[in-house]
C-alpha cells in the first residue's frame, strides 16, 4: 500500500443567493472554503458526501395510485448498501473500492484509480441480520420512487453460505418476500459457473428459489417469469429443457429473455412470452435503435444488416432505460448528455421510434439499480442523492399510467461532470495507469463527448420564471414561460456550479448548489453528479486518498 493521505469532510454549508455557492469544510477548529480546484496530493482533502438519510421534501409531484405497466430495476449482488456492516468512514466501500489504489483479494484496482467513483448513501452498522435490514431499506427506497420490483441478476443460484453474492441475493429475496415486493429472476447466463452451468443445474436452482420465496417471485398467469441476462449464450433447446425440468419439479415458468445477439430474437420468440435487451448509452443510439418493440409485436425480427427479416412469434417487449455509463475498470464510457439519454430512453418506451407504429414497450427495465462499477445506478447515492430517481419517476409514471403526473412544486435539478471529459487526473501517482479508453479514445458507441451543465426545471405554471445559472463564477439568466419541464444547457467551466429559480417578482423560490467543484480530479470521473432543490444532502464523511490509511483508521 502507498503512503498516507486522508480526506476529511465534516459539515457542508451551502450559501446560494441567486447563483452564489460556497462549500465550507470544518477540520478541527479551522474552517476553509473549498477552492475552485479540488485539493490534491497527500494530506487533508475535501470532498462532499451525503448522509444515509438525507432530509427531504420529496418529489415535485405525486406518483400515480394505479398503473398498468410494470417497471423493474436490475439489481446486482456485488453492491448492497453495506458489504461488512462497518462504519461508513472505513467500510469496505471506503477502503477497497473508493480509494485510488484500492485492492481486494486478487483484484488490484490501482491501475485505473479505484474500482468505483460513487457508492450507495452511507449506511450505519445494524444489529441482527444487517443484509436483510439493508435490503429492506433498498426496497423501501425503490417503492417510494415508483419502482415495481427488482430484477435480480443471479450470479449464483445459492441464497446462503459464505459466498457474498449468495448472501446478498438471499437477503434481498427474504426482504422482498416479507414485503411482497416483486423479484424478477434474471439468472446471469454468462456468470453462472463461468457460463458452464447445465440446464438441470439452472432449473433446480431456480425451482429452489421460487419455492423458498413464493411471495417475492414475479409471476404472470401464476407462472414464474425467468428473464435471463445474455440468454443467447445458450440455445433455445437448452432453455426449453430448463422450462421442462422446472415444470417437472412443480414450478411452471415462462421465459422473458434479454438477448445480446439480436439476430437470435426470432428463434427465442418461439419459446418466450417477451423479449428484451440491456440497452445503449447515448441519445443518438437510443433514437436510432432498431424498433425492437415493433418487431416483437409483429413477429418480424432483425436478421442482420441488409438481410430480410425473420419470422417468429408475436411477443411483448421490455424496454431498457439507462441513465449513463462509465466503467473505470474497462476505460469505457458513453456520452449520456446529462439527463438526455434517460429522457430519450423513456420516450422510446412510451412512444416508440419516431415514424414506427406499434413500437411502444410493454414493460421497462431500469439498467441498473446498483451497478456502481459501470455508473449506471439509479439507487440513491453519494453523487446524485435521490435526484436521479426523482427525475426518472416523472417519465416512468407516464409510461406506467399513461399520463404525466401533475407537478405540485417548483423544483430545479442540476447535473454536470466534475471534470472535462478529456482532462487527465491531477498529481497522478506512479501506480496509476491512465486508461486510454477514457480521454483519448471514442466513447463506447462513438457518440460525441460533451461538457455541459444542465438544469431541469419542473414548474407548476406558465407564469414567468427566471433561472440564474452560475458556472465557475459566471452567471447567466434564462426566462421560462411554460409549465412542465424545461431544459437549460450551458458549457462546463472550472469552479463551483449552482442555480436559482426566481418568480416574476424576482423572489427566489428554489435553489440548488453542487457539492463538488469542477476541476482536476485525482481519479478520472466521467459520471454525472446531480442535485435537487428539494432534497438537501448536508452531511459528509471522510474519504481516504489511499487504502493503507483507511485500513489503519478502522476501529
Amino acid at each position: 500500500m502507498v503512503t498516507a493521505g486522508i480526506r476529511y469532510s465534516a459539515t457542508r454549508v451551502i450559501a446560494s443567493i441567486i447563483g452564489i455557492a460556497m462549500t465550507t469544510t470544518i477540520f478541527g477548529n479551522r474552517a476553509d472554503a473549498a477552492a475552485a480546484q479540488p485539493l490534491v496530493g497527500n494530506g487533508v482533502q475535501l470532498a462532499a458526501y451525503p448522509a444515509a438519510n438525507p432530509t427531504t421534501q420529496g418529489m415535485a409531484f405525486s406518483l400515480p395510485k394505479k398503473h398498468s405497466k410494470l417497471v423493474f430495476a436490475h439489481y446486482v449482488q456485488s453492491f448492497p448498501l453495506s458489504l461488512d456492516n462497518s462504519a461508513a468512514q472505513t467500510d469496505y466501500y471506503a477502503c477497497n473500492y473508493m480509494t485510488i489504489d484500492g485492492k481486494e483479494h486478487t483484484s488490484d484496482h490501482s491501475t485505473y484509480g479505484g474500482w468505483l467513483r460513487d457508492r450507495p448513501l452511507l449506511s450505519s452498522p445494524k444489529s441482527g441480520n444487517f443484509l436483510v435490514t439493508n435490503a429492506t431499506t433498498e426496497i423501501n427506497r425503490a417503492k417510494a420512487a415508483g419502482i415495481d420490483g427488482f430484477a435480480l441478476n443471479l450470479a449464483t443460484l445459492q441464497t446462503s453460505g459464505t459466498n457474498t453474492s449468495a448472501r446478498v441475493g438471499g437477503a434481498l429475496l427474504a426482504a422482498a418476500n416479507s414485503k411482497s415486493f416483486k423479484i424478477l429472476l434474471q439468472p446471469d447466463t454468462d456468470s453462472l459457473a463461468q457460463g458452464q452451468i447445465t440446464s438441470t443445474g439452472m432449473a433446480d436452482g431456480l425451482v429452489a428459489i421460487a419455492k423458498k420465496y413464493p411471495k417475492a417471485i414475479h409471476k404472470i398467469g401464476g407462472k414464474v417469469v425467468v428473464s435471463p441476462f445474455y440468454a443467447d449464450k445458450k440455445s433455445t433447446k437448452w432453455w426449453s429443457a430448463v422450462l421442462k425440468r422446472m415444470k417437472s419439479k412443480k414450478v411452471s415458468a415462462v421465459l422473458w429473455p434479454l438477448i445480446s445477439n439480436y439476430t437470435k430474437m426470432a428463434a427465442f420468440s418461439k419459446i418466450s412470452i417477451g423479449l428484451g435487451e440491456f440497452g445503449v448509452f447515448s441519445v443518438g443510439s437510443v433514437k436510432n435503435r432498431e424498433p425492437f418493440a415493433h418487431n416483437a409485436h409483429t413477429g418480424k425480427y432483425y436478421a442482420g444488416a441488409g438481410k430480410a427479416y425473420k419470422s417468429g412469434h408475436k411477443v411483448k417487449w421490455m424496454q431498457p432505460v439507462l441513465p449513463q455509463l462509465a466503467k473505470p475498470k474497462n476505460g469505457q464510457y458513453g456520452e449520456a448528455g446529462n439527463t438526455a439519454t434517460l429522457r430519450a430512453a423513456w420516450s422510446r418506451a412510451i412512444s416508440g421510434k419516431s415514424g414506427v407504429k406499434n413500437d411502444k414497450a410493454d414493460m421497462a427495465l431500469l439498467v441498473t439499480w446498483n451497478d456502481f462499477s459501470e455508473t449506471t445506478q439509479f439507487e440513491p447515492s453519494v453523487q446524485h442523492g435521490n435526484a436521479l430517481l426523482d427525475i426518472n419517476a416523472y417519465y416512468m409514471s407516464r409510461f406506467q399510467s399513461g399520463s404525466y403526473p401533475k407537478i405540485k412544486h417548483d423544483v430545479i435539478y442540476l447535473s454536470h461532470r466534475v471534470q472535462f471529459h478529456s482532462q487527465k487526473p491531477a498529481n497522478t501517482p506512479a501506480t496509476y495507469t491512465l486508461f486510454q479508453g477514457y480521454p483519448n479514445k471514442a466513447t463506447v458507441d462513438r457518440s460525441t463527448a460533451t461538457d455541459k451543465v444542465e438544469v431541469l426545471a419542473f414548474l407548476t405554471s406558465a407564469t414567468k420564471r427566471t433561472v440564474k445559472l452560475q458556472i465557475g463564477g459566471k452567471t447567466t439568466s434564462y426566462t421560462i414561460r411554460k409549465k412542465g419541464v424545461s431544459v437549460i444547457s450551458r458549457g462546463l467551466a472550472n469552479g463551483m456550479v449552482s442555480a436559482a429559480l426566481l418568480n416574476k417578482s424576482g423572489k427566489r423560490t428554489a435553489s440548488v448548489a453542487s457539492p463538488r467543484a469542477v476541476g482536476a480530479q485525482r481519479q478520472e470521473d466521467l459520471g454525472y453528479w446531480l442535485e435537487s432543490s428539494r432534497r438537501k444532502l448536508p452531511t459528509q464523511q471522510i474519504q481516504w486518498t489511499n487504502q493503507a490509511t483507511c485500513l489503519a483508521n478502522r476501529p
